[in-house]
């Protein structure tokens, strides 16, 4: 455990107690006391407002960590590391299929894009860093949200018809949780022309240490540029950087 001492002594002692849930799946208050041996009032008050800012969860007489210290992790890997790290990554695939990819992560309830780069084909993808998506109707946005359980996509998407862009689109949650299903078993995502006609695009998501997704990349071209006799390289290639870019994270 941390036993690091600084000048404001009630950070230290949250910090001391936050290592000693991370190397326990959930421990009792008398457990928790015995172990750091902290005045049990200052404990208890401590441990109140940690479960309030949902760092700690407080379930069955025991205390774990909760998920904001997840979201506060996944927050330091995608600012800090998954862009640099998958930026090579991402032109040596440009490179091998001559098709614009995207970097992108979930920024609240919508994807966001972090970094592009562009093929040397003609015709050039309209998009830019910073651009935000639609959940339902990009394949970056599909892929990011594949994972997620129907009570968190209600939370996202609360309403059952969803917004329309092209012919092509997903038009109910209904639909999209079923491709949703989809997605989970193959490992990759469609956007067929659903955001814009004449646009096509195959993404997938990128693992952290947990198997929990924390980015995704996506390959984008017109549809032209992507037949179907097509498909099974990108998704191959695609896949490849993807899982080279999960475990660079963690080297």
């Amino acid at each position: 455990m941390n036993n690091t001492k600084t000048k404001v002594p009630a950070i230290d002692k949250m910090i001391l107690l936050l290592d000693y849930l991370s190397t326990r799946n959930v421990a009792t208050f008398t457990e928790i006391h015995n172990a750091l041996s902290l005045p049990k009032s200052s404990l208890s008050l401590m441990l109140a407002s940690l479960v309030t800012h949902r760092l700690v969860k407080f379930e069955k007489n025991k205390y774990h960590l909760g998920l904001k210290m997840y979201e506060y992790g996944s927050a330091a890997i995608q600012n800090f590391n998954v862009k640099s790290v998958a930026h090579t990554l991402l032109s040596d695939l440009v490179n091998k299929l001559n098709l614009t990819c995207h970097l992108g992560v979930l920024d609240g309830d919508s994807p966001i894009y972090l970094d592009k780069i562009e093929s040397n084909q003609l015709i050039s993808i309209k998009s830019v860093v910073g651009k935000k998506l639609s959940l339902h109707s990009s394949g970056l946005g599909k892929a990011l949200i594949s994972q997620l359980s129907d009570a968190e996509l209600d939370r996202l998407l609360p309403e059952e018809n969803l917004e329309i862009f092209t012919p092509m689109t997903i038009p109910t949650k209904t639909a999209l949780k079923k491709e949703l299903q989809e997605i989970r078993k193959v490992g990759y995502a469609f956007d067929r022309e659903e955001g814009d006609l004449g646009i096509f695009c195959i993404a997938m998501p990128i693992f952290d240490g947990n198997h929990d997704i924390i980015a995704g990349v996506s390959v984008t071209g017109v549809t032209f540029q992507m037949p179907e006799t097509r498909h099974d390289e990108i998704i191959h290639q695609l896949r490849e950087a993807c899982q080279k870019i999960s475990r660079k994270l963690y080297e």
